[in-house]
């Protein structure tokens, strides 16, 4: 193989060049996340804020930064598009989500008997757990 050189490729080049859902696996095994909230949870809470037009943030595993929406655009059984780029979200992705409390979020967790850290504001939901 004259002529031809071998390309060093470090951590970042190497990690821009996995598929989304390898970075996350990776994120969850490098971490030693457990996901505590199943996918029919998922689907129920995000029905709900549907259903009263909740405003929430949502931080997901891959992104440095939480987002405020209160957009649904599309709910499927196991992911969420929060946006017109026809993107979905999976559920496995979510590191939390945060809203405000309401009587259909308290009943939720009541009769799924979901984790949840609650403060004078808010309800938070994390995905996972370590």
């Amino acid at each position: 193989m004259k002529g031809k050189r071998q390309k060093k490729i470090n951590k970042s080049e190497e990690a821009k060049k996995l598929s989304k859902s390898k970075k996350i696996q990776k994120i969850i095994t490098d971490n030693n996340l457990v996901r505590i909230i199943d996918n029919q949870k998922w689907h129920a809470i995000f029905e709900i804020i549907k259903s009263t037009n909740a405003v929430f943030k949502i931080k997901l595993l891959i992104d440095d930064e939480p987002m405020y929406t209160s957009f649904i655009r599309e709910l499927k059984e196991t992911s969420i598009l929060m946006s017109y780029d026809d993107k979905f979200t999976s559920f496995n992705e979510i590191e939390y989500i945060e809203l405000n409390e309401n009587s259909s979020i308290s009943a939720f967790i009541k009769s799924y008997e979901v984790a949840c850290i609650k403060n004078e504001k808010s309800i938070r939901f994390s995905g996972y757990d370590n």
